[in-house]
């Protein structure tokens, strides 16, 4: 199904890239690493996207602002597996803005913070441990408990509020007071 966007509106999608054993993340591509189409009512149009790394997680952010009325299709080859990801926008005037997840504004994005630090609608994942310390993981927060996925380590962005990224250190094998979470998405 394909997201309903507002012309002119920045579009802000993500996907993961898998290495050959499709299930290993992999970390480390780069914009030349994807080969990107973007179509829009089936013709290919220039558009300018961009696909960025979140952090170093395997998982990419797609970006790009459509400025013309149409069913857009954005398509990203990944060169070294030859695995494709594509995004579908149905682009229009502000009359299809009811249907479109709104963009956060400051009141709403200090809400996905509370539910995030409440874990509301949330996923805790992709944790790494030193010594049996976790210090770092990744917190999902999604609109509606049923967009929760099932299993970690996923890369589902239906209902997709916000991503954050936690950092904590230990000092001598102690946490020492120092934990970070810093939004990633939107």
């Amino acid at each position: 199904m394909a997201r309903q966007i507002v012309t002119g509106t920045p579009v802000v999608d993500h996907f993961s890239a898998f290495e050959n054993d499709g299930y290993t993340k992999r970390s480390g591509l780069l914009p030349g690493d994807f080969a990107v189409t973007v179509y829009r009512d089936s013709a290919v149009v220039a558009a300018t996207v961009t696909i960025t790394e979140v952090g170093t997680s395997g998982e990419y952010k797609v970006a790009f602002t459509p400025s013309v009325d149409g069913f857009y299709s954005v398509q990203a080859l990944i060169q070294f597996n030859h695995e494709i990801w594509e995004g579908e926008y149905e682009v229009g005037p502000d009359s299809i803005a009811d249907d479109v997840v709104p963009v956060l504004d400051q009141l709403e994005l200090d809400m996905v913070i509370v539910k995030a630090l409440l874990h509301e609608n949330a996923m805790l994942d992709s944790q790494t441990y030193v010594s049996g310390q976790m210090t770092s993981a990744r917190l999902r927060v999604f609109d509606d408990a049923v967009n929760v996925p099932a299993t970690p380590g996923g890369s589902e962005t239906t209902g997709l509020l916000a991503e954050f990224s936690l950092e904590s250190t230990y000092t001598a094998g102690r946490f020492n007071n120092k934990f970070t979470l810093k939004r990633v998405l939107p």
